[in-house]
């Protein structure tokens, strides 16, 4: 049976390989569904935040899934505090 980091890192990977081929398929979804420019950037937005949570849960930081799709969804919404873990690395201090 496969474990719950397991399982993150092999979805993770996915979403990396998907994300890769996004344009195109992008491409060929907005021939047939014309309003999907609408939502691409939102996309192109979302899936970095998800790969790092990802790799935050893969790390052993010691979160479960749902604190983790909480901490997605205050990142993501104006107004409230952005989470240490999916803004990457502190800017180093000049």
């Amino acid at each position: 049976m496969t474990d719950f980091k397991t399982g993150v890192a092999q979805a993770e990977k996915i979403l990396e390989q998907i994300m890769a081929v996004e344009p195109e398929i992008a491409a060929v979804v907005g021939v047939f569904v014309p309003g999907i420019g609408v939502i691409q950037p939102w996309i192109l937005a979302l899936a970095p935040a998800m790969e790092n949570a990802m790799k935050a849960l893969v790390a052993g930081d010691n979160v479960s899934m749902v604190d983790a799709l909480a901490m997605l969804a205050k990142h993501m919404l104006p107004g409230l505090p952005n989470s240490p873990t999916l803004s990457g690395p502190a800017a180093p201090a000049s």
